[in-house]
């Protein structure tokens, strides 16, 4: 179900009271004010929006944020608990964070950054009611432009945005398409053990899934990308984002690319699940440096990435790292544990046991950048030409 609704997209935070703590704002169209308050250990926030058409679709996502608890949804208002209690000493250092980063707004999209780096307490996630961001989901609300007008519609199954990204679900083509006469070279027979497949083989449809539907997409605010026949190519500023699927929520996987470096990259990322903020499960294919490196966290035993630093890699020639972590089952005991083997140019780089679980994958997947604006975006990017990407799912269910 659908709904049109006009809205106001000049974006701004304004602190109307700190004691009560009470903040304005527009989010991407969403005029709100969110209301604070503390009692005996427990934060509650409370979020008027001008426009109740959304309140619904809002509700039911903050139902599933693991951030509150006690969610409750009336008329144009949302009221929910801070899952963790807090002293009160922990709640004046909250909500002068929330002040500061309100004054100093610029991009919502750095805010969970710039709580992750400050020396105090709780960190919401980004669908936090209060910081008026929404957190993308399989449940999430998105919100696509239809008009000059600034009308919005809203689409409950669209892997919306997340830090005020937008994208079109439509084909991803290249800046230089027209320049090119590509083979599709879309035989799928050398792809069997992957689920996912992006190719690059079209210039004109260069985010398509070979083996499915997790297509990749690109965002509005994000320049073109060019193509070579069989290769997207990234020049430091651009990249593809994939919306989260079930199959990329796997305890085991693997995934293989080939890419060509043209220039060294700072922390630029190639192909990652990599979450804004420090909770959360993720990993990272990059490049830091001429080295490239396998990042990875289980938020469950540590906030801290583990990091895999295979080897240097010369710019301007083909490689291809291959990670797979995948479950073994012991013929005496019947017990089932992971190896995570990791290889690059076809060499076995590092087999050892993985211990983590990196399963609990929530947002969007990044090809080339980091498609969540978050500190250090702009060192995130890779320049170079990326082959292919494929990755596969792998489960217990045959061991």
């Amino acid at each position: 179900m659908c709904a049109n609704i006009k809205v106001f997209m000049a974006d701004y935070c304004e602190v109307v009271s700190e004691n009560p703590f009470v903040m304005n704002m527009n989010f991407m169209g969403l005029p709100s004010t969110s209301r604070y308050s503390y009692s005996n250990g427990t934060v509650t926030v409370e979020t008027e929006y001008e426009n109740s058409a959304v309140v619904d679709s809002m509700c039911a996502l903050e139902k599933n944020n693991y951030s509150y608890t006690n969610v409750r949804c009336k008329g144009n208002k949302i009221t929910a608990d801070f899952d963790e209690t807090m002293s009160e000493r922990e709640y004046t250092q909250l909500v002068k964070m929330y002040k500061e980063s309100c004054i100093n707004y610029k991009d919502w999209g750095n805010v969970e950054t710039y709580f992750e780096s400050s020396s105090s307490v709780v960190v919401e996630s980004s669908s936090s009611i209060g910081y008026g961001i929404i957190e993308e989901s399989s449940s999430s609300i998105g919100y696509e432009e239809s008009s000059s007008s600034g009308e919005f519609t809203i689409l409950d199954d669209s892997n919306g945005l997340v830090a005020g990204i937008t994208y079109k679900k439509e084909k991803v083509v290249a800046m230089n398409a027209e320049d090119l006469v590509c083979d599709d070279g879309g035989e799928t027979a050398s792809l069997e053990g992957y689920t996912v497949a992006y190719e690059f083989n079209v210039p004109t449809d260069l985010g398509r899934d070979y083996l499915g539907t997790n297509h990749a997409y690109i965002a509005d605010d994000v320049p073109a990308v060019a193509a070579e026949c069989g290769s997207l190519v990234l020049d430091g500023t651009n990249g593809l984002l994939v919306p989260l699927s079930e199959e990329f929520r796997s305890k085991g996987f693997v995934a293989e690319v080939r890419f060509m470096p043209t220039a060294p990259g700072d922390i630029a990322n190639i192909f990652v699940a990599e979450p804004p903020g420090s909770e959360k499960d993720g990993w990272q294919i990059r490049l830091d440096g001429s080295y490239v490196s396998f990042h990875y966290r289980d938020a469950s035993l540590s906030y801290d990435w583990s990091v895999q630093k295979i080897d240097e890699v010369s710019m301007d020639e083909w490689h291809v790292i291959r990670v797979k972590i995948f479950p073994t089952k012991s013929e005496l005991s019947g017990t089932i544990f992971y190896s995570m083997n990791i290889s690059l140019d076809g060499s076995l780089r590092l087999a050892s046991e993985f211990k983590g679980d990196i399963s609990d994958i929530q947002y969007r997947l990044g090809i080339g950048y980091d498609s969540f604006k978050q500190s250090s975006h702009n060192r995130r990017f890779f320049t170079g030409k990326i082959d292919y990407i494929r990755y596969g799912k792998i489960t217990e269910a045959n061991l």
